[in-house]
């Protein structure tokens, strides 16, 4: 992407980069990735199993977060995760997936992080 390069080593890892999200994340699975920031002109960074790399697109900072990835890719089974996400990048990926707007009544609420999941295919917006 513009912001982020991923050499793939033999591996299972997802890559989370829509142009209007404020954040990129690289989540590993199985296997082995690198990664190189664009934004900041870092050196290569190593990524485990377990682990991954949150991108700020603003400022270019990385995060390594360690912790169960397993859930990473469950928007492949029509299950939408959030673990940690911020609100604005869950308000986006809800309007993706049911295809509404959403707007978030009060800005103090976007740098908060939230956990949740749905079953798109059986749930509907509402709920």
């Amino acid at each position: 992407t513009r912001e982020l390069a991923v050499e793939v080593l033999g591996t299972t890892f997802n890559l989370r980069n829509y142009d209007d999200d404020a954040e990129a994340v690289v989540s590993l699975l199985e296997g082995k990735v690198s990664l190189i920031n664009h934004l900041n002109r870092e050196e290569t960074l190593p990524l485990l199993p377990d682990e991954k790399i949150i991108l700020n697109k603003r400022n270019g900072k990385t995060q390594l977060v360690r912790g169960k990835t397993d859930y990473a890719t469950e928007w492949t089974k029509g299950f939408l995760f959030f673990d940690e996400k911020l609100l604005p990048d869950i308000a986006k990926e809800l309007e993706r997936a049911y295809n509404v707007n959403i707007q978030i009544a009060d800005d103090t609420l976007n740098n908060y992080r939230f956990y949740g999941n749905f079953v798109h295919k059986e749930q509907t917006i509402d709920e």
